[in-house]
């Protein structure tokens, strides 16, 4: 810690450089650990521990499937929202309050109006989803807290996961027809489709018996076994 310390000291507390630096790092580049420990046994940091991912993750690596660029997409209806929330005495009647409600309503119905979508599920990244649209459903069900108070957020398991991700909305987000990952192996060879789907689910290649299982296999079967796999739901 305390050399730590110093480093901040002196780069002159820029924080970027401090991350640069840390980045760069034996320790921080060194492969996750994926054995275990015993009670027993005096824990040697041998690099990072396996963890699951949050529930914000899960869902954004989701998306990364299903649209181009996941990143495209951000709300703009904050400004109008402030227009429609202001108020001044001449306004407090009713036919000016009615008015106002219906361009309320108007604002929250159009929010996600340019989004990509599936069905009625704005495929857009956790952090654009702040109220309660289908995708807030999702994000409870992987774990993300109630935000009625600070982390109550979880990384723990649950039947409704499994269940989202084998035969729910988050199945039905990345295995369907019109997703971009579909769309971009269409008509290509089965060796090919095998390692494009890899890299774009697990973020890289399959081994050769990896790619011998799933010869003959229907490009969404894939997809579908590799998102309910442990690898994808884990920080690697």
């Amino acid at each position: 810690m305390n050399t730590l310390a110093n480093i901040m000291v002196s780069v002159n507390y820029d924080s970027r450089q401090f991350l640069y630096i840390l980045l760069n790092t034996k320790l921080f580049q060194r492969e996750l650990y994926d054995g275990a420990f015993s009670n027993s046994d005096k824990f040697v940091f041998v690099g990072p521990v396996k963890q699951r991912l949050t529930a914000e993750q899960m869902w954004d690596s989701v998306i990364s499937i299903a649209v181009d660029r996941p990143d495209s997409f951000k709300l703009t209806f904050q400004d109008e929202y402030v227009k429609v929330m202001h108020y001044t005495i001449e306004d407090l009647t009713i036919d000016k309050l009615k008015a106002k409600n219906e361009e309320y309503q108007k604002v929250m119905r159009l929010k996600y109006e340019t989004a990509p979508k599936y069905r009625n599920y704005p495929l857009v990244r956790a952090s654009e989803v702040n109220d309660n649209s289908p995708v807030n459903t999702i994000l409870e069900q992987l774990g993300r807290g109630d935000r009625e108070l600070i982390d109550t957020s979880s990384r723990e398991g649950s039947v409704k996961q499994v269940i989202s991700f084998m035969n729910g909305q988050l199945a039905e987000v990345a295995v369907n027809k019109d997703t971009y990952l579909a769309k971009n192996i269409a008509g290509k060879p089965p060796g090919d489709t095998i390692e494009i789907i890899f890299k774009s689910v697990l973020s890289r290649k399959p081994t050769m018996d990896e790619k011998s299982k799933f010869v003959g296999v229907q490009d969404d079967d894939i997809i579908w076994a590799l998102v309910n796999s442990s690898e994808f739901k884990f920080i690697k």
